[in-house]
């Protein structure tokens, strides 16, 4: 199938649209002639960790009262409350990103009754649509984790790595690669993805700008960073 967008769950944010939506027609944004909207070739998804009105105030002030974020025609709030707590946390906020569902915290791609539900990344490539991520953080950490994989908890890093093999992202630039080579089952995910005939690199075996990119195949550039355990007893992050 033909694919003809990009999606690129990064870490920052905003926007999404359907590729069979209309043109709009919106004549509320100036009393003069309306504005026709086509369709955006690419969708680019940022996420920025933690920004809420407060970061974005504190942008404000520092910058002169002037942000770019000012001259998007359109502007949105969510709740970001969780499932089962009025404080969210990275998990349950980045599943209401990217399922449009309230989930506990702590959960990531599953529903309140740990249920795996779709994510706009998984429907982008069901219509043929190409997609890719890019994350500076290791991938299987909550925000970039809950658009690819369903599991009970984002302290399951290795189950994450494990379900990005259930997709056909094309594109991939993050840090985590001791999660898919040096995992305590054994697996070589690497391997696999290169069995997927994905293109796989990372920063122990070239610099990403002396890569020699191949357009016909899938892209996966992995950075090994330090693994960290989260512990139950520390805060909601």
């Amino acid at each position: 199938m033909q694919r003809k967008y990009l999606l690129l769950p990064l870490l920052l944010l905003l926007a999404a649209c359907s590729p069979n939506t209309p043109p709009l027609t919106n004549s509320t944004l100036s009393n003069d002639e309306p504005v026709v909207r086509k369709h955006p070739k690419n969708i680019i998804l940022m996420i920025g960790d933690g920004m809420g009105l407060t970061q974005i105030t504190a942008g404000l002030y520092k910058n002169g009262n002037k942000l770019n974020l000012e001259k998007f025609p359109i502007v949105g709030l969510q709740k970001s409350y969780s499932g089962d707590n009025l404080v969210t946390d990275s998990a349950a906020g980045a599943t209401a990103f990217s399922a449009g569902v309230k989930t506990y915290n702590g959960a990531i791609g599953v529903r309140m009754d740990s249920t795996a539900v779709k994510t706009i990344l998984e429907e982008a490539e069901e219509r043929g649509m190409a997609t890719g991520m890019i994350a500076t953080s290791t991938i299987v950490h909550a925000t970039p984790a809950a658009f690819i994989a369903h599991v009970k908890s984002r302290n399951d890093y290795e189950d994450i790595a494990a379900d990005f093999l259930k997709t056909n992202i094309d594109f991939l630039w993050e840090g985590g690669k001791s999660y898919f080579d040096k995992r305590k089952d054994g697996r070589d995910l690497i391997g696999e993805l290169r069995s997927k005939n994905y293109f796989v690199s990372s920063t122990d075996e070239e610099d990403l700008t002396k890569v020699a990119v191949d357009f016909n195949r899938n892209f996966a550039f992995l950075q090994r960073m330090p693994i960290r355990r989260r512990s139950r007893k520390e805060g909601i992050t």
